[in-house]
Order: C-alpha cells, then structure tokens, then sequence
C-alpha cells in the first residue's frame, strides 16, 4: 500500500493515522493502490507521451521542498576575481635599462683609458724593430761600435752598433748620422755574434735622461745582424742601449752597446 499523495510505501496494517512523509490521511489513499495498478496495465495500449521535465531558468537550481518534491530556488551568480596588476614586465624594463646605463658606463671608461695609453705613446714615439738576415744589413765601416772605447759585458754578442738616418736593407746600407730631426726616423744597426743560439735583443731608448720606451725582439741562431727604428716627438738628446737576453722578459739582459744621438727641432 502506498500514499495517495506522495507515493511513499505504507504498511498494510496501517489504516488510520496519517502519512509519515507529507501527513496526508492514509484512509483517504486506501484505493491508490488499485487505481495505480489500473494505471501501469493501461499504460502499455495507450498513446500518452511521457511527461517532459520543466527545464529550469537560467540563475535557479533546484532545490527539495518539505515534501520531497523539489522548488526552484535562486542563487548568485560568481563574480570574476579581480586580476592582479602584472609587474614582471616593469622588473624586466628597469632591469635592462641598468644593464644598457652600467654597459655604457663601461665603454665610456674603456675609451678613455685606450685614449691616455695611446696619448703616452705619441709623445715619446715608436719603436717598430724587425730582425734582418747578416746579408741585408751590414753596418758602413765608417761607423763607430760605440761614441766612446767603452767596454760592455754583453759585446761579445752585439758589436758596430751605429745609428743610420735610412733603413738599412739588401740594396741600401747604413748611412751613418748622429743628429735628427723631430718626427723623422731614426735608426740603430748592429751586428749579432750569438755563438750559434737563438736570443733576445732588449733595446731601452732614453732622451733628456728620462726612459722613453723599451721594446724587445727575439732572433734566431742563424741572425748575424738587426737593427731597430724609433721616431721621437720633442727635441733633446738622447741615447739607445742594446741588451742580451734569453727571454723578452729581459731578467737575464746583459748590457752590449750604447750609441747616442741627437734630436733637432
């Protein structure tokens, strides 16, 4: 047996009292049963479509009422968070332009700095020395080993040194002169007596008895003569000295020749 109103299963020995679910009398539904019954032989012979479930309204849910049924009920709809400002890109903008500012900064000082090197270069002048086979250089015999009969420990090695105004080579020997002029080349020639080794010439050039510069090449056990250039930007007198060495760190330099010379305005 069940209840005529909300179809909950009753017990058969309950004839009186009322439903539990929806308080409905029992008395009243003793007949559903059999009205019920009546409805599920006819239902296959008949033409009824089944019932369509109400669809509900955009913004309801549903909800189950005090009798089981189910009522609309309204809800709210979410509202989007709010979106956080994004601050990785700024981060990465001030980044980049303390980068670009420090690179700057570092070129900045870079340039400088090859500009005071290269400012102390120009006022003292260059030494651009090469070694020669003994065939394209020889010293003129006119020249002197030394302005002075001053012996060195290292003249064993480097003897006839003499300053020339040419570049000495094969088909030009060394003109000797002792006087030059600002901004002209000048040059010194030697000739090498190693013994059948390789070494290192150390040459340290001096004017107005201040160091101008010092520059060291090395020559191979086969070279028997070299020279080296300079060209000097003020007028004074000056002198060069040619060392022996085994490395260009010139530690172990032994002092061979000095030959002196003059620069005019």
């Amino acid at each position: 047996m069940k209840c005529a109103a909300c179809g909950l299963p009753l017990s058969p020995s309950r004839t009186d009292g009322n439903c539990p679910r929806c308080g409905t009398p029992v008395s009243a539904g003793v007949s559903a049963p059999a009205q019920h019954r009546q409805w599920e032989q006819a239902a296959p012979s008949a033409a009824f479509p089944p019932p369509m479930a109400q669809a509900s309204q955009p913004g309801q849910v549903w909800a189950a009422g005090p009798n089981g049924m189910q009522e609309p009920g309204s809800f709210s709809p979410r509202q989007p968070a709010p979106k956080r400002p994004l601050r990785n890109s700024r981060v990465g903008f001030i980044v980049a332009g303390i980068c670009v500012f420090t690179g700057g900064i570092l070129l900045v000082l870079v340039y400088l700095l090859a500009m005071g090197q290269s400012g102390n270069t120009s006022t003292t002048g260059s030494t651009p020395t090469s070694a020669i086979s003994s065939p394209a250089v020889t010293p003129s015999p006119a020249g002197s080993p030394s302005p002075t009969a001053t012996s060195y420990p290292g003249q064993q090695y480097i003897n006839n040194a003499q300053m020339s105004s040419v570049q000495p080579s094969a088909s030009q020997p060394a003109l000797p002169a002792t006087t030059f002029k600002v901004h002209q080349p000048l040059y010194v020639v030697f000739t090498i007596n190693s013994g059948g080794r390789a070494g290192v010439i150390c040459m340290m050039w001096y004017l107005n008895g201040k160091t101008a510069f010092n520059f060291a090449f090395a020559v191979s056990a086969r070279t028997t003569a070299s020279y080296g250039q300079a060209t000097f930007d003020v007028p004074g007198s000056g002198y060069v000295e040619l060392y022996w060495a085994s490395s260009k760190a010139c530690t172990d330099q032994v002092l061979a020749q000095r030959v002196v010379f003059t620069i005019t305005p």
